[in-house]
C-alpha cells in the first residue's frame, strides 16, 4: 500500500547492513560482482548478504515489501540488489581508507558483536534455520561484523572532525523551512484488492467484479453505515482492517500517488469516491489534518545529524571519484 522513497530505502538497507555487516572477502575464484580498486566482491558473499537482508526485510515489513513502490515507478524488488551492491562497494571503500588511517578493531569487539547477534537470532527459530540453510555461519558473521565496526569507526571519525556552530545550524534551518512544515493527513481506508496471492493483477473480468464489490461497499458507507465496521469486515488491507481501516498520520511521498492525491485534497470528515491504484480500489475517509512548522530548537539535533551526514556523504563521493570501481551486472543477475 505504501510508497517507499528511494532515499529512505537506501538508508534502511544501510542500517540493515550495519546491523549485520557485509563482506567483500571470501574464497578465491568464483564469480565476481564488483571490484573496488582491484579488491573483489564475490557473488557468493553478495548472494548471502542479499538473502540475509531480504529475509530481515520480510520479518519487519512482511512479504508485501517486494511489491512496494519506490521512486521512478519501480518496485522494491527491482532496486534491492543494486542498493545492496552499492552499500557493499561503499563498505569496501571505507575498509581501504580506514586501513590508511590506522583504524582497526579487536577480536574482542568482533566477538561481542557476534555474541549479541547470536543471542538475538536464537529467539527467532525460523530465522536461525534460514541462516543455516543458506550457509551463513559464524565465520561469515565475524567478517561481516569486522567490516561493520570499521565502517562505524570511520564514519564517526569523519562526522566528528568538523565543528558545526549554532550559527550554521540556524542558517541551515532558515534555508530549509519547507522541510520542517508538518503537512500530514490522518486517514482510514477500505481496500478491495485487484491482485492475486502472487501479487499479480487479476484478469479484466475478475477486476470488474472487484470494482462492483467496492461500489456496493461505497454505497453502504455513503448511506451512513459505520466505516470502521465495514473496513474490518471487507478491507483486504489486513494490517489496517483490524483497526477499522486506520492508517494513522502520513506525509506526502509516503502513499502511492493516486491515493495521496485524493487524500490531501479532501477535508476532515470527507469520504472519497472509489480511488483506483495498483493495489486495487480504495475508499478513503479523512479523520484529521495537521499543518504546523517545527521550531529551530525542536529540529536542532536533527539538523546537526543531517549536516554531519552531508559531510560524510561528501567524503564518500570523493572516495568514489578517486577510486576504480567496476560492477558486473551480468554476474549479479545470473
Amino acid at each position: 500500500m505504501k510508497k517507499i522513497l528511494i532515499k529512505i530505502l537506501s538508508l534502511i538497507i544501510i542500517s540493515s547492513l550495519l546491523l549485520t555487516g557485509c563482506s567483500s572477502g571470501g574464497s578465491p575464484g568464483g564469480d565476481i560482482v564488483a571490484k573496488v580498486n582491484g579488491v573483489e566482491i564475490t557473488k557468493e558473499n553478495f548472494d548471502k548478504t542479499s538473502l540475509k537482508v531480504g529475509k530481515e526485510y520480510e520479518m519487519i515489513f512482511g512479504e508485501e515489501i517486494w511489491t512496494s513502490e519506490v521512486e521512478g515507478g519501480k518496485i522494491f524488488k527491482d532496486v534491492f540488489k543494486d542498493e545492496i551492491l552499492n552499500v557493499m562497494v561503499s563498505q569496501e571503500l571505507v575498509a581501504q581508507e580506514a586501513k590508511k588511517n590506522g583504524i582497526t578493531v579487536t577480536d574482542e569487539e568482533i566477538a561481542n558483536e557476534v555474541k549479541s547477534f547470536m543471542d538475538y537470532i536464537g529467539k527467532v527459530p525460523t530465522y536461525t534455520d534460514f541462516l543455516k540453510e543458506n550457509n551463513v555461519d559464524e565465520e561469515f558473521l565475524k567478517e561481516h561484523f569486522r567490516l561493520n565496526l570499521i565502517f562505524e569507526k570511520y564514519r564517526n571519525k569523519i562526522m566528528s572532525e568538523t565543528e558545526i556552530k549554532d550559527e550554521q545550524l540556524k542558517e541551515y534551518y532558515n534555508s530549509h523551512l519547507d522541510d520542517y512544515k508538518k503537512n500530514e493527513v490522518k486517514a482510514s481506508h477500505i481496500l478491495i484488492s485487484t491482485l492475486n496471492e502472487m501479487k499479480e493483477p487479476l484478469s479484466e473480468e475478475e477486476t470488474a467484479k472487484k470494482e462492483a464489490e467496492a461500489k456496493d461497499i461505497l454505497d453502504r458507507v455513503k448511506s451512513g453505515e459505520d466505516f470502521a465496521a465495514l473496513a474490518k469486515e471487507f478491507s483486504d488491507d489486513e494490517t489496517s482492517a483490524v483497526n477499522g481501516g486506520d492508517l494513522g498520520y502520513f506525509a506526502k511521498g509516503v502513499m502511492v500517488p493516486e491515493f495521496e492525491e485524493v487524500a490531501f485534497k479532501l477535508n476532515v470528515g470527507d469520504i472519497s469516491d472509489l480511488v483506483k491504484s495498483t493495489f486495487g480500489y480504495h475508499i478513503i475517509k479523512i479523520d484529521d489534518k495537521k499543518e504546523e512548522v517545527s521550531s529551530f530548537e525542536e529540529e536542532k539535533e536533527n539538523i546537526l545529524g543531517t549536516m554531519r551526514y552531508e559531510i560524510y556523504n561528501s567524503k564518500m563521493a570523493e572516495l568514489e571519484s578517486d577510486s576504480k570501481i567496476e560492477k558486473f551486472e551480468d554476474i549479479i543477475n545470473k
